[in-house]
């Protein structure tokens, strides 16, 4: 997406309704994933030597949290007339409960409040050739044109409903999120005058693929609005309008490949640019991105700043830092 085509789409977005409006498009249902998809897990808080700043402790002593931007997503999603659940395949409803309790919107609502009784677990799968499924007609059975699944496991997608699916995959984060860091740390190995510009450009790509994982929430907010945008334009179904943005829309193929996924930069800042500025434009004005560093505990902030700086420093040598 260009520029101006970025803009373009921007303006076209509804302006900002007024408490208590009716909602800004027809009904539509988003169905979400919890685990690795809107919430991240701290690897090992107890190894890198302070608790994160903020986190969510569920049953069995995890420590989760929402990711960036998460309860600002939700907010302008029901702005926009979504009914939302929440469908976690890997765990029991008390507990998928006890972590939505605990992201707050700015009313005062919780995610939970917004779903209601739509919390589906691990007892709402289906096994379809022993994998485990999400079957959308369980939430909406007879408007599956516009209900969004959306999941970091493509797999999670009902054989007939892939086309419902907006995809988040997860990164590794476990070396940013790790005290000891290794994927830096190999990174600062690498490091010499002839190997600069491979270990440039490896650091470029981990630093990118993690920025689009933090901000999940914000993302799948941008991709929805425009595909809502498109839906209503071209007076295609709403999975139809998601398919042919994440997608070949002439071929119909479905490439879930996690490399490329990362790679189409232009698309991801697109939907990323068109989060940020739904949020600031119907929850907070001052509202931006995560930056690279923003998911890290402050231990792990400091040491990945150490290790950048060092990495500098033998490569264009002190007088520059």
């Amino acid at each position: 997406m260009t520029k101006i085509a970025l803009l373009l789409a921007l303006a076209l977005l509804p302006a900002a309704a007024p408490l208590g409006a009716r909602p800004l498009y027809q009904p539509f249902d988003v169905v979400i994933d919890l685990d690795e998809t809107t919430f991240g897990r701290y690897i090992d808080p107890a190894r890198s030597g302070d608790r994160p700043p903020t986190y969510i402790l569920d049953g069995r002593g995890r420590i989760w949290r929402g990711l960036h931007g998460f309860s600002e997503a939700l907010e302008v999603l029901d702005i926009f007339g979504a009914r939302l659940s929440f469908f976690s395949a890997y765990h029991v409803p008390a507990r998928n409960a006890q972590i939505l309790a605990q992201i707050t919107l700015s009313d005062g609502r919780t995610a939970l409040q917004l779903a209601g009784r739509r919390l589906f677990s691990i007892d709402d799968v289906d096994y379809v050739d022993a994998v485990k499924r999400k079957d959308l007609t369980i939430v909406r059975p007879r408007r599956l044109a516009r209900t969004i699944l959306v999941d970091n496991e493509a797999e999670n997608a009902f054989p007939g409903q892939e086309k419902n699916l907006l995809w988040l995959p997860t990164l590794n984060v476990t070396a940013f999120e790790n005290a000891d860091l290794p994927r830096f740390d190999l990174v600062a190995h690498l490091i010499g005058r002839q190997q600069f510009k491979a270990a440039k450009t490896y650091l470029e790509k981990i630093e990118r693929e993690f920025l689009f994982d933090e901000n999940k929430p914000v993302v799948m907010l941008g991709l929805i609005a425009r595909a809502l945008e498109l839906s209503a334009n071209a007076g295609v179904p709403l999975r139809q309008a998601l398919f042919r943005l994440q997608w070949d829309g002439q071929s119909g193929a479905i490439a879930f490949d996690h490399e490329a996924y990362f790679a189409n930069h232009a698309a991801l800042a697109a939907n990323l640019e068109v989060g940020v500025s739904l949020i600031r434009q119907y929850v907070n004005p001052q509202f931006t991105a995560a930056s690279v560093l923003s998911g890290l505990s402050p231990r792990a902030r400091f040491r990945r700043s150490q290790i950048i700086a060092r990495t500098c420093q033998r490569v264009f040598g002190d007088s520059h830092f």
